[in-house]
């Protein structure tokens, strides 16, 4: 009977949930017995960390841009010096009066994101003075030019040229600090003439000569905080072939 007993408490305490939650059920050679139960709740704390993606643009391995990375100048002041053949030497002239005068109002380049590496192209005028060194100017004869001395007490002498210029050059280095470019041109020549100062004020001038529309030239440049240390040499002859003698250019300068 005693144990019909126990076994009937068991299934009574098994069905009592809300007791058991609370105490322990203890069998022993006493008998049966509750005992408070002590129960500890471990709370689990989940911790979420806030990753944050920043979205990386992808930059291009090229920068295009205008004058900041080109090593071409917006100015540049040269001194003109002439190669000629037999024929052309009387074209001599005052070399440190023989100007060459550059202006590149357009320019563009293309550099490495370093800017260690650059092309530039630009688009300006280029205005060509060659300075005799004594009483002579060049004459039109028969559409060719021709040496022509003058009798007249005169102050100055020159022939002048002006023309479209195309420069493109390869920049090694970044102009801003220390860069070396090689690079060449084409000059669109629209514009010649002569022209002689007299004493007292009077000029003579005398337009379209036979020049060579299209002059190449080459450039080698050094640059330094954006100034420029270059020499030009344009291998096309001034005059058109047969028209004149064999003119070459070479001119030194520099360029802010």
């Amino acid at each position: 009977m005693k144990r019909i007993i126990v076994a009937c408490l068991l299934v009574t305490a098994a069905f009592t949930t809300g007791k058991l939650n609370a105490q322990a059920l203890k069998l022993d050679i006493q008998g049966i017995t509750y005992q408070e139960d002590t129960i500890t709740t471990n709370e689990n704390i989940i911790a979420h960390t806030a990753i944050s993606v920043k979205k990386t643009e992808k930059s291009s391995a090229i920068r295009i841009g205008g004058s900041g990375r080109s090593s071409i100048r917006l100015f540049e002041f040269g001194w003109n010096m002439v190669d000629t053949d037999p024929q052309g030497e009387w074209f001599s002239l005052r070399n440190w009066r023989s100007n060459q005068v550059t202006i590149n109002p357009f320019i563009f380049s293309a550099t490495t994101n370093e800017g260690n590496l650059g092309l530039s192209l630009a688009f300006g005028l280029r205005f060509n003075n060659y300075m005799f060194d004594s009483p002579f100017t060049v004459a039109k004869q028969d559409g060719m030019a021709v040496y022509a001395p003058i009798t007249e007490n005169i102050k100055k002498s020159k022939f002048t040229t002006a023309a479209l210029h195309i420069p493109m050059e390869l920049t090694f280095g970044k102009p801003r600090k220390i860069a070396l470019s090689l690079g060449c041109c084409a000059d669109l020549t629209y514009s010649s003439h002569t022209k002689i100062k007299y004493h007292g004020g009077s000029k003579d001038k005398v337009w379209n000569y036979p020049v060579n529309f299209l002059q190449i030239g080459y450039t080698a440049k050094f640059t330094i905080k954006n100034t420029s240390i270059f020499c030009n040499y344009t291998p096309t002859g001034l005059f058109k072939n047969g028209k004149g003698p064999r003119i070459e250019t070479w001119t030194i300068g520099i360029g802010i």
